[in-house]
């Protein structure tokens, strides 16, 4: 059965090259990251996500020159998550995008552990101690 389900990707955004001249606005400090949600329709939240990366690898090919002539590229983390909206929402459209700094040497996975949550052993049980026991049917 086909739903639509929303995936949020990570993206970055790096220079290169030696910039035409140096002033408050440029910095080989940091990268600026970019977050994304978008919609697809798919049969599960694995296709969903497979959908996501390959339209995220589309989104990332634009290639351009920045004010101090150096080259700006974006890549795509490879980091993303599914979920599937309570309400009825078209799919094929972006919901949601945020961008800010982040120091150059932050890895792409110490990024995705601050945006998407770090993953922990047993987490399905943790998780139990946050549950609305009435929502869940619990008594």
């Amino acid at each position: 059965m086909w739903k639509t389900f929303a995936v949020k990707t990570i993206y970055r955004t790096r220079t290169k090259g030696e910039p035409y001249s140096r002033s408050g606005g440029d910095s080989d400090e940091f990268d600026m990251v970019e977050e994304r949600v978008v919609t697809f329709k798919a049969r599960s939240f694995d296709e969903a996500i497979e959908r996501a990366e390959k339209e995220a690898e589309e989104y990332v090919s634009d290639v351009y020159i920045n004010p101090f002539g150096q080259e700006v590229s974006w890549y795509f983390t490879g980091e993303s998550v599914a979920y599937e909206p309570c309400d009825s929402v078209p799919v094929n459209i972006e919901v949601f995008s945020n961008t800010y700094l982040v120091l150059k040497v932050l890895k792409d996975e110490e990024l995705a552990d601050n945006i998407l949550g770090k993953c922990f052993e047993n987490e399905s049980d943790l998780r139990i101690n946050f549950l609305n026991s009435e929502l869940a049917g619990f008594r």
